[in-house]
């Protein structure tokens, strides 16, 4: 199932410049149809996981980046602290 962005900010409480953002960044993938874009539902779940990183962790884009490299779906914030512990030089 697919939403467009401003209803996925609608019901993410989030800008749709985040959104952009975390497209930039490549930590999600949209797609494009007609002109316009959409997120699939599992990339919605990883916003949130994003989010999670980032607000609740304090977690820096590049931490984030390191995780999101490491940490497959379903996304546990039980392995954050090992991933970034295991990984540190990479950041």
């Amino acid at each position: 199932m697919y939403q467009s962005i401003p209803a996925v900010a609608h019901n993410l409480g989030i800008s749709e410049e985040l959104i952009d953002t975390f497209l930039g960044k490549e930590w999600i993938t949209a797609v494009q149809k007609d002109g316009l874009r959409f997120l699939p539902r599992h990339q919605q779940y990883r916003i949130r996981f994003i989010q999670h990183l980032r607000e609740k962790m304090d977690l820096s884009d590049e931490q984030v980046s390191l995780v999101l490299r490491y940490e497959q779906p379903p996304y546990s914030l039980e392995q954050v602290e090992s991933i970034l512990q295991a990984h540190q030089g990479a950041v």
